[in-house]
């Protein structure tokens, strides 16, 4: 039976350094979740989750629930994306955009790729918080308890967004079409 993040946080703090690893190894997945469904793609999603984990390690005795490590790291990685955005503001150009000032595309061959990148692009314009919960049902395989725990939300609240977002992500695709 593995040991809970309770346990853990407790070996850590007396001086553990293995379990830390373990807290690393569980939660991987969901803090990259959360930077890829804050930020989207094309951003070092890797490096912001080694500092999510660096900064949780630094303050880790300040934890004051030690079964919460979850929703904690959870908040420290969403400010850390947040800061990555506030320093890292750059202009935004639409393929349109690029298209327009001489960008060569040629379209997808592959209908399967094709629908891919489609939903690629709709998922990157959504709403951040919408783009984290489908992240993290669909790609990730969160339960809704889990997701709710994680982003600090009721079970409701997940619900919601997930139907919001599949919604939009559904008039998006049709537009297309």
């Amino acid at each position: 039976m593995q040991p809970d993040d309770a346990h853990l946080v407790r070996a850590v703090l007396d001086g553990d350094q293995d379990s830390f690893s373990v807290l690393v190894a569980r939660h991987t997945t969901m803090v990259r979740a959360v930077a890829f469904g804050m930020l989207g793609g094309g951003v070092p999603v890797d490096d912001l989750a080694q500092e999510a984990f660096l900064r949780s390690y630094r303050y880790l005795a300040t934890l004051s629930d030690h079964a919460n490590f979850g929703g904690w790291l959870c908040g420290i990685t969403r400010r850390i994306c947040l800061d990555f955005l506030r320093s890292n503001r750059r202009p935004v150009m639409s393929l349109d955009e690029i298209r327009d000032a001489g960008g060569d595309f040629s379209e997808p061959r592959d209908p399967e790729l094709e629908l891919k990148n489609e939903v690629h692009e709709a998922m990157l314009n959504m709403p951040a918080e919408l783009r984290q919960v489908m992240v993290m049902r669909y790609i990730d395989r969160h339960s809704y308890e889990r997701m709710a725990e994680i982003l600090g939300v009721s079970r409701a609240t997940v619900s919601a967004r997930l139907m919001h977002a599949r919604k939009l992500l559904r008039e998006k695709l049709n537009r297309k079409r």
